[in-house]
């Protein structure tokens, strides 16, 4: 485990880190938190694109990315040509496909060898547009069930609806498929007990999408898991449409998903989670991914997932711009587990090295880990110190990480840095209260710069013990720092109470409340410090 994370360190470091370093970046957290880092993939699925009216080009790698992200799937990509007809993928190769397809219609041999196939037990996911391919090949539409346009009609089979507690078939008159404006919706799942769908909340936020309405087909065979209402508002029909399905064609199992319009839909962590179930029990007729996510979609809220395209819309945010990333990554922290918190740390280094990234994308990626930073981002973090505009975010991040390794780099940047810098990166240091800093801020009480000395005084009241002390003691002030001189010596007095150093503290306070203190303050608290630490002897 150790060296796989040195590994990932050393890769991030050694690089100029560009959009190609986010993809070996989640490869990398992915080998690191596998629970077995030996284990091989065990499905084999052939995902084919090529033709379709959505863009493919951008969505297949979603697809593959969701899958392969389990470790449960050894994902082939085949591209069909322009010209099919020489279209012959070998479908025995692989346990499941899933379609991201809608375009020429595949040779007669192909289609024959693919039912064939399904029929035989292997499985089949076909993903939002690929419901609306091959309208006239009569076994692909027995194996989806429901489809969409292409000249689909009445004469396709029934509209399928859920409608007073239970699905109605209806056999009027009219064309199969529509949707209405793209918009996010609430998805209610109908079948809590399939493998797919157990344990999901009963109603989940889905991001926006096309909300696939009026579709239908032979509708045989099939069990509805999920359906979201088509709102009038958006263009919909007013009814609950079927959104998440399963058929049974032969031996083989179909897992049958509308969602999935483009690379925003297919972030929902939602749409993520129902398509790996999907396609292990199409491939198995199990599931073995039974923890639901920590991230899952709730009633009200989107939860997307952790993708690249979130990460590299920061690369070239600035601000005014598109936030959508950035939200995506803010939902994903809340409640989000160590491992989830570890692979957006991972990425946000990412963010942070790329040459691409402008001010505003290191700003926002140095914001967030200032709350989830670890010490694997110290090195990365410490690089930004002496960048003037950056400085400031960056000491805050080492400033809230508990690893010594901080400390240290915050005290190597303290001699780098220009006058403006070094009072910001003395206070980040007393923040953190670690006294193995004290010496290198004693130094600085020498200093010609009033403003950094009263600064290293007030860190060594925070960082507190006897060697503090000792260098509050033996300072010579002028008037004007003595107050501050006095308070920093309070603070310690009282850490030292706190640490049971009750005769360091008294002596500190005794001190303090001699007559001859010259601010009163000082003197009525440490008159209030003894009668704390001694009590009624006080």
């Amino acid at each position: 485990m150790e060296t796989v994370k040195v590994t990932v360190m050393k890769t991030v470091m050694k690089n100029k880190i560009s959009r190609q370093l986010l993809t070996l970046s989640l490869c990398c957290v992915a080998l690191l938190f596998s629970n077995d880092l030996l284990a091989a993939p065990s499905i084999d699925v052939l995902l084919i694109d090529g033709q379709n009216n959505h863009n493919w080009r951008k969505t297949t790698p979603v697809l593959k990315a969701i899958l392969e992200d389990t470790g449960l799937f050894r994902v082939d990509v085949v591209t069909t040509p322009k010209d099919v007809s020489q279209f012959r993928p070998d479908f025995l190769k692989y346990s499941v496909v899933v379609s991201n397809y809608n375009g020429a219609v595949w040779p007669e041999e192909t289609r024959q060898a693919f039912a064939e196939f399904v029929r035989d037990g292997g499985g089949f996911v076909p993903v939002h547009a690929a419901n609306n391919a091959f309208p006239k090949w009569k076994e692909y539409n027995e194996m989806i069930a429901l489809g969409g346009w292409g000249g689909r009609n009445h004469k396709s089979g029934p509209w399928v609806h859920w409608e007073n507690g239970q699905f109605v078939r209806d056999t009027s008159r009219g064309p199969g498929g529509g949707h209405g404006k793209r918009h996010s919706f609430q998805i209610t799942t109908r079948d809590t007990s399939h493998a797919i769908t157990a344990g999901l909340p009963p109603i989940w936020m889905h991001a926006r999408d096309e909300l696939y309405s009026n579709m239908r087909g032979p509708a045989e065979n099939m069990t509805i898991l999920a359906t979201a209402y088509s709102d009038p508002e958006t263009n919909g029909t007013g009814r609950h449409e079927p959104l998440l399905l399963t058929v049974n064609y032969g031996k083989g199992r179909v897992f049958h998903t509308m969602l999935g319009h483009d690379v925003e839909a297919m972030d929902c962590v939602g749409f993520a989670f129902t398509l790996q179930r999907g396609v292990e029990w199409s491939a198995r007729g199990k599931v073995t991914l039974e923890e639901v996510p920590d991230n899952f979609p709730t009633a009200d809220h989107v939860r997307s997932r952790l993708s690249n395209t979130a990460f590299e819309s920061i690369l070239t945010y600035d601000f005014g711009g598109d936030r959508r990333g950035m939200t995506a990554i803010e939902e994903a922290l809340r409640g989000a587990s160590p491992r989830t918190l570890a692979e957006i740390e991972i990425k946000l280094i990412a963010v942070l090295e790329s040459p691409e990234t402008r001010y505003a994308g290191k700003q926002f990626a140095l914001r967030v880990l200032r709350r989830i930073g670890s010490d694997v981002c110290v090195p990365h973090v410490e690089a930004l110190l002496l960048d003037k505009r950056l400085s400031h975010n960056a000491r805050l991040v080492l400033q809230h990480i508990p690893a010594a390794e901080a400390t240290a780099a915050l005290l190597r940047a303290l001699p780098e840095c220009s006058d403006d810098l070094r009072m910001g990166m003395v206070s980040s240091i007393g923040a953190r209260r670690d006294r193995a800093a004290v010496g290198e801020i004693a130094a600085l009480l020498g200093d010609a710069d009033v403003a950094l000395v009263r600064a290293a005084m007030r860190a060594l009241g925070r960082c507190g013990g006897k060697d503090a002390v000792a260098a509050l003691r033996d300072v010579t002030v002028s008037e004007k720092l003595e107050r501050e001189r006095d308070n920093a010596l309070l603070a310690c007095a009282e850490s030292l109470h706190a640490e049971k150093e009750t005769a360091a503290a008294l002596d500190i306070y005794r001190v303090l409340a001699d007559a001859t203190t010259r601010d009163s303050l000082v003197r009525i608290a440490a008159h209030r410090g003894m009668l704390v630490v001694e009590g009624g002897e006080a």
